[in-house]
């Protein structure tokens, strides 16, 4: 019986606590100006030395619709909440992404230029998803 106490006093401190802590870090916004920018920048590249954006232009424009929306959280235009869809929309595009590229074998093809740009898309998609773990439904 203790147990079973402890287990729900434990849970609803979890619960609670994880609703309270539920805020985006004020640097989401210039983390997503950072993965737009270098989205932007692959996207280019692959475009016009492989004539394929291989995902990254639709990552491009969820990055950038994300962007806007923080930006509106920030002058009280949205809810956190209202962040959680597009944020969805954040990971299905940069696996998608991911999904189209690595298989392609452009990463393992040499291009130095091309694996520093994913390398600075990849840490700025961690950085951007790092800030914004604390948003709860």
């Amino acid at each position: 019986m203790k147990k079973i106490v402890k287990f729900s006093i434990l849970s609803l401190t979890l619960f609670w606590g994880a609703n309270v802590l539920a805020e985006i870090d004020p640097g989401a916004a210039s983390a997503s100006h950072k993965l737009e920018q270098a989205a932007m920048d692959i996207h280019g590249y692959l475009h016009h030395n492989y004539h394929s954006s291989y995902g990254s232009h639709e990552l491009e424009e969820v990055v950038a619709t994300l962007h806007d929306a923080l930006h509106e959280l920030e002058h009280g235009g949205l809810k956190e909440s209202d962040i959680l869809a597009v944020e969805e929309e954040l990971k299905a595009a940069w696996n998608s992404f991911r999904q189209t590229l690595i298989p392609a074998g452009l990463l393992a093809s040499g291009d130095a230029m091309l694996e520093e740009k994913y390398r600075l898309v990849k840490m700025s998609y961690k950085d951007l998803r790092f800030l914004l773990r604390k948003v709860k439904a």
